[in-house]
């Protein structure tokens, strides 16, 4: 992914309408619409997952900014990366 990647987890997610929101590690909170999801499979994100993801454009000026190209965060990338050391907020 590029270097202006972001970090965080998934705070909460609506399964019926395909939307949630992303707790960044700024403490900003970020919408992501399922078609933002990227996963080996068919399993929609859940509350809690650490995840990785750029922004995209925003909504709306009263929205939270939109997270695009989410994905888990794994398990070598968070030995050693931002969720591990504290780096990497905006």
């Amino acid at each position: 992914m590029e270097s202006n990647q972001k970090y965080g987890t998934v705070k909460a997610w609506n399964f019926e309408r395909g939307f949630g929101y992303i707790r960044g590690l700024n403490g900003k909170d970020y919408f992501m619409h399922i078609s933002a999801w990227i996963s080996d499979s068919n399993e929609p994100p859940t509350a809690g997952q650490k995840v990785v993801f750029q922004l995209g454009p925003g909504i709306t000026k009263t929205k939270p900014p939109q997270a695009i190209n989410v994905r888990l965060l794994t398990e070598i990338e968070t030995g050693v990366n931002a969720l591990a050391s504290g780096t990497g907020a905006e």
